[in-house]
């Protein structure tokens, strides 16, 4: 059984996204969450095996949320925010972070580089996300 959190500030996509995996029999939802803050708490609590994460999170590079990262760290660029905040993400128990995001190449290459796993666009197959999960599962 492979435990998710879906983090998505859309609730048609979250919900879309828990229909769809709770089809699936081998993975539970532990947790949805619409904000970063929700996200590293739900996170820390619930010891999920994979976590899916909106590129877009209202929240995801806002100094509100990182203004202690971004002092202590110097990281000016929302993208670089982003990063430390997966990146934070690995370092709780879970390990795989599957990003959602659009359909540009520049969305792909930032979210490879600012270290999630794997990446998925929101047009794509939701077969593709049962592979990500399959492929990616410890």
């Amino acid at each position: 059984m492979v435990r998710v959190i879906i983090a998505h500030h859309d609730p048609s996509i979250r919900l879309a996204l828990e229909l769809f995996l709770q089809a699936q029999t081998e993975i539970e939802i532990v947790s949805e969450v619409r904000r970063v803050g929700e996200l590293l708490r739900d996170a820390s609590l619930v010891e999920p095996d994979m976590i899916i994460l909106a590129w877009d999170l209202p929240d995801f590079g806002k100094f509100s949320l990182s203004s202690h990262l971004i002092k202590t760290t110097g990281i000016l660029s929302k993208n670089q925010v982003k990063g430390v905040v997966i990146r934070s993400l690995h370092n709780l128990p879970s390990n795989p972070v599957i990003v959602v995001t659009g359909n540009t190449q520049e969305d792909r290459f930032a979210v490879l580089y600012a270290g999630a796993d794997e990446y998925i666009y929101h047009g794509d197959e939701p077969s593709r996300l049962l592979h990500l999960i399959n492929a990616l599962k410890v």
